[in-house]
């Protein structure tokens, strides 16, 4: 596809296919953008096809034209994507009757992986005053860093904040946290057929990006089947099921939690323990994408204009922390995380009716089992606290790892 207008026109298909708004000509034009860059990636490479996960890299995270990098907030009502801060105040009252009595232990140390709009950071530096000395972002997009630095100055917080960038500028004791962060880490998919594995690639045919599966696997891939392919009975799956493995998931887990010689880690996310993760049932992969509030697996569309995420496998994460000399403090669900936190007790309704349907819908919509109660998870792990140090958060779930 060699016109700016062809590509508009077929964006505009793909769009109406999925019933769903229409981008601004200044989106239109970034993702033409990035369309050409990984069209030209893709010729120049030796088979006409790249890696799903290199392909993903680009889409997500290119400098200039990435969906996570290039724009201001995708977010909340006007993104595409709503995270529990922005749906209540409830997630991060719970995070902080967790978090409160460990910060002495850290100095009042708080690090957050991938902080969005910056709202559950300013949440929680409200909510822990007294308790935070310091707070640490991790943020990799220059735009987010700007909303971020506009919503914390609004709140009158930022004498509190620190921007980082580098594993080598973490504190070396800390708690550190990151929600729905490890599901936007790309993963690799892969099949396996009569002895034989097949990994996902992308190439461009008739102008638009599609999957493929190829003999010729990465060496990423390749070592994480030697070091895991003991682990399945490959008898129990189809020929066309799809499984997915994250290394890049644990090897950034180890380079930023390596830094910490001391200190708590707590993530919150989609995902399952192994046995769930590879389900025989769960044949088509974890993968979905999300452009304006709508969940679909056209994972190759909208290039740069929507999100791509795959659920984590905590069982792995469990083990490449315990490797790590981590040990595991608390795994349970999202609806047990606020639940037993006890701040439902003290929750005070509002008089007005609407006010108070929307409380409501934002606590069914953080805890009913089929909307993010039981899908979405949290880990906790400890490191250098001590023998008997008691869970961050409740061990609800921890046999299933």
């Amino acid at each position: 596809m060699n016109h700016f207008s062809d590509y508009e026109q077929r964006l505009k298909q793909q769009l109406k296919a999925l019933d769903v708004r229409q981008p601004s000509i200044r989106e239109v034009h970034r993702s033409w953008a990035l369309f050409q860059k990984l069209s030209q990636l893709i010729e120049r490479s030796a088979n006409q096809e790249v890696e799903f996960t290199e392909w993903l890299e680009h889409i997500l995270y290119h400098p200039d034209l990435g969906y996570y990098t290039a724009q201001k907030s995708v977010i909340g009502e006007k993104g595409d994507f709503i995270t529990a801060p922005e749906i209540s105040h409830l997630f991060a009252d719970s995070l902080s009757h967790w978090l409160q009595s460990k910060l002495a232990l850290v100095d009042g140390v708080l690090v957050e992986f991938g902080a969005g709009n910056g709202t559950l950071a300013t949440q929680l530096l409200q909510r822990l005053d007294g308790h935070v000395t310091r707070y640490y972002i991790v943020e990799i997009s220059e735009s987010l860093k700007r909303l971020q630095h506009e919503n914390l100055a609004e709140a009158g917080l930022l004498n509190y904040v620190t921007w980082i960038d580098n594993p080598k500028q973490m504190p070396s004791s800390a708690i550190a946290i990151g929600n729905e962060v490890l599901d936007a880490i790309p993963a690799h998919r892969f099949k396996r057929n009569t002895n034989q594995f097949y990994e996902a690639k992308v190439r461009q045919e008739d102008g638009l990006f599609k999957v493929t599966w190829s003999e010729d696997l990465s060496n990423e891939l390749g070592l994480w089947l030697q070091q895991h392919s003991d682990k399945f009975d490959w008898a129990d799956y189809s020929q066309d099921y799809i499984f997915e493995a994250s290394p890049k998931r644990t090897q950034w887990l180890q380079q930023w939690l390596s830094q910490l010689e001391q200190g708590y880690c707590l993530f919150i996310d989609y995902g399952y323990s192994a046995d769930e993760f590879f389900s025989p049932e769960r044949h088509t992969g974890t993968y979905q994408a999300f452009y304006s509030h709508r969940r679909h697996e056209h994972l190759t569309a909208l290039p740069g204009l929507q999100d791509v995420t795959s659920h984590v496998n905590f069982s792995e994460i469990c083990a490449t922390l315990e490797l790590g000399q981590w040990q595991l403090s608390g795994f349970c669900s999202q609806s047990e995380l606020i639940l037993a936190s006890g701040v439902l007790n003290d929750l005070v309704l509002p008089k007005e009716l609407n006010a108070r349907i929307e409380m409501s819908q934002a606590i069914q919509k953080l805890m009913l089992p089929g909307e993010m109660g039981e899908t979405v998870k949290a880990i906790a792990f400890s490191h250098n606290i001590g023998q008997n140090a008691p869970s961050l958060i409740p061990m609800q779930l921890a046999k299933r790892l």
